[in-house]
């Protein structure tokens, strides 16, 4: 949905409760998946666009995600994005990892919902496939911040979705099929 008139942010989805569709899947029909989707969404009064891509390809039984968000201000600037990688190796297993950037220090919280919204399309993907799906977050502090920065803003979140610690720097989480 573009917006032309910003009077009309109210009739925007709050991105804090998106519910994002299941990406489509490569099969061996079609090994090759590449989507791009265009979304307008309102942060914290703010009009922001989503760049979804969804690249997937299926070889020799192998299928691997890569679902790219990037988020655009109004003047098309990007100002965060998250990687969402998903891989079902040939024995059936399944992980994910996510990698989140807020590149505005102005819009607090951005990347942590960005994190967020990923875990509903881990839960998507496991319930699709019907099989558990291993997530697996490891400790990737901005260089920019202080030594105990990342720990205050990520540990309450994975604390939150019932994540268990791996080690110091690691943690995980295995999504069940919910169906």
């Amino acid at each position: 949905m573009k917006i032309e008139d910003p009077s009309n942010i109210n009739n925007l989805p709050n991105l804090e409760s998106l519910d994002f569709k299941t990406p489509k899947l490569a099969t061996v029909n079609e090994p090759r998946i590449d989507e791009i989707e265009t979304l307008q969404v309102v942060f914290h009064g703010t009009s922001l666009e989503l760049n979804i891509k969804n690249i997937g390809s299926f070889d020799d039984g192998l299928i691997c995600m890569d679902i790219y968000i990037e988020v655009l201000t109004e003047m098309k600037k990007n100002i965060a994005d998250i990687h969402v990688n998903v891989v079902k190796n040939k024995d059936g297993t399944c992980r994910a990892n996510t990698n989140v950037k807020n590149k505005n220090r102005e819009m607090k919280r951005l990347g942590r919902t960005l994190w967020e919204l990923s875990l509903q399309l881990i839960q998507k993907l496991a319930d699709k496939w019907n099989i558990p799906i291993m997530h697996e977050v490891s400790k990737a502090p901005d260089p920019r911040w202080r030594n105990n920065k990342w720990d205050e803003l990520f540990t309450p979140l994975l604390v939150k979705h019932e994540y268990s610690s791996k080690g110091e720097d690691s943690w995980e989480k295995i999504y069940l099929p919910q169906k």
